[in-house]
């Protein structure tokens, strides 16, 4: 068998493996399948007198130290942040609390957006009412609710960027979901067995980096940059856009009615005691007036959470992790430049 056969063999072996065990576990059989191939190559030096083989397993062997070293540093990262946010009773681990927070906060929206629909739908259809009549055989087309289209454009703007932080953030946790359930199962082994030969030590620096960053500094950069917009919004200024989540009422429009009742004359002809109606229905254009107060009043709580949460929040966080690909992947071994990921984010 010859060796690319051999590591082939070695990597279906190890995903096999890769949702028996846990990370380290596999993280150490990588490391040891790696020592073994290093130890057979300078076997094969010493045996057949070839220096250069020698000292390439050698200096390889080196190279390996580092990842163990590496791999200690984030078993020590891991249980470290777990104990942590054990402590401050968050979740069950640094990746799991990620998910949560996250699921959360795109539940929270889903609310927001909910609401912005339905008042966005009663909007609609109020506006859309119209009064056809015939007076002597001559059709005659009323509408009323022409105040209606007023409210609209600043409903849909708003839940425009709702519906952009609810996909932002779902795609955040897709794939931290992926992240945590393949990233050190199967990337991080694949990366040390591809970082112990100098002609693919490039490709496993690089797939080691990206594994560390999307098990651990996606997730934690999320929920560190969760924990500082929390700061904000339990603040004097944060709490005047975080309480309880205000509905937008939508009252009926009556399509026939085109004058405004609620002005003095108007109040005054329905009283023939010439003493003003307390009671007089509201007007089409007091009633349009009165949701679009209602939407402005919302907004601010309906934006807070969309944009600091949603938007904002998830940017950041891949800027980190990106950033992070680029250190990792130069102590592991391989210089990738990432600017041009980091532009389009």
């Amino acid at each position: 068998m010859n060796m690319p056969k051999s590591i082939l063999f070695v990597l279906l072996c190890l995903f096999g493996l890769s949702h028996a065990a846990g990370w380290e576990g596999l993280a150490a059989i990588a490391v040891v399948t790696s020592a073994a191939m290093l130890a057979i190559l300078y076997m094969i030096g010493m045996g057949f007198g070839i220096n250069e083989l020698m000292l390439t397993s050698k200096e390889e062997a080196y190279q390996l130290i580092v990842v163990i070293a590496l791999i200690g540093g984030l078993i020590i990262m891991q249980t470290g942040g777990d104990a942590v946010l054990g402590v401050i009773g968050e979740g069950e681990g640094i990746q799991q609390t990620s998910l949560g927070m996250t699921s959360n906060m795109i539940s929270s929206l889903g609310s927001v957006f909910s609401n912005l629909a339905s008042a966005e739908s009663s909007v609609a259809v109020e506006g859309s009412k119209s009064l056809a009549c015939s007076i002597l055989a001559v059709g005659h087309s009323i509408s009323g609710c022409g105040g209606y289209s007023m409210v609209s454009p600043a409903l849909s703007s708003v839940e425009t960027t709702v519906g952009v932080a609810i996909a932002e953030l779902s795609s955040i946790y897709k794939l931290m979901d992926i992240g945590i359930a393949n990233s050190f199962a199967l990337l991080l082994p694949i990366g040390i067995l591809f970082r112990t030969f100098k002609l693919t030590r490039g490709a496993g620096g690089m797939i080691i980096a990206v594994a560390i960053a999307l098990y651990f500094v996606l997730p934690i950069s999320m929920i560190s940059l969760y924990k500082i917009a929390d700061q904000y919004k339990n603040s004097d200024d944060g709490k005047a856009y975080t309480g309880a989540l205000p509905m937008i009422g939508v009252q009926e429009c009556k399509a026939g009615q085109t004058a405004d009742l609620s002005s003095s004359e108007e109040a005054m002809s329905n009283n023939l005691a010439g003493v003003l109606i307390p009671n007089i229905e509201a007007s089409n254009s007091a009633k349009a007036i009165s949701v679009l107060n209602q939407a402005t009043v919302a907004m601010p709580f309906y934006l807070f959470p969309a944009l600091i949460y949603g938007i904002i929040t998830p940017a950041i966080a891949l800027l980190i992790t990106v950033a992070s690909i680029r250190a990792v992947s130069s102590m592991a071994g391989a210089e990738v430049d990432v600017s041009a990921l980091a532009r389009v984010i």
